[in-house]
């Protein structure tokens, strides 16, 4: 949902690629945010074949709190950690997962 809080309306294959995930999880975590009432899907007005996820009015009251327990989160991850280190960490990491994704 963070992404979507960033950018409202992405396809599913745009947050596969954002947040790095399989396109069976993808499919797994939004069919479960949609039961909830967190998403809706609506077509593409460019593309009638593409659909467009988009949170609903009950996600974006969530907006603050999720976003806080996530700097919370991210806080604890990086605590001992220098600014310098968490930048490097952070400008490294996203190279990193696609060679680890290649290791059978």
């Amino acid at each position: 949902m963070l992404a979507l809080f960033e950018q409202d309306g992405l396809t599913q294959r745009e947050l596969c690629e954002l947040v790095r995930i399989e396109q069976p999880t993808m499919a797994n975590t939004l069919q479960r945010m949609e039961r909830t009432n967190l998403i809706r899907r609506e077509p593409d007005p460019a593309d009638g074949r593409r659909m467009r996820v988009v949170l609903t009015a009950r996600a974006r009251a969530l907006e603050d709190h999720l976003v806080s327990a996530a700097r919370r989160v991210n806080g604890i991850a990086t605590s001992g950690l220098s600014d310098q280190e968490v930048a490097a960490f952070m400008s490294t990491s996203p190279r990193a997962r696609p060679s680890a994704s290649t290791v059978t």
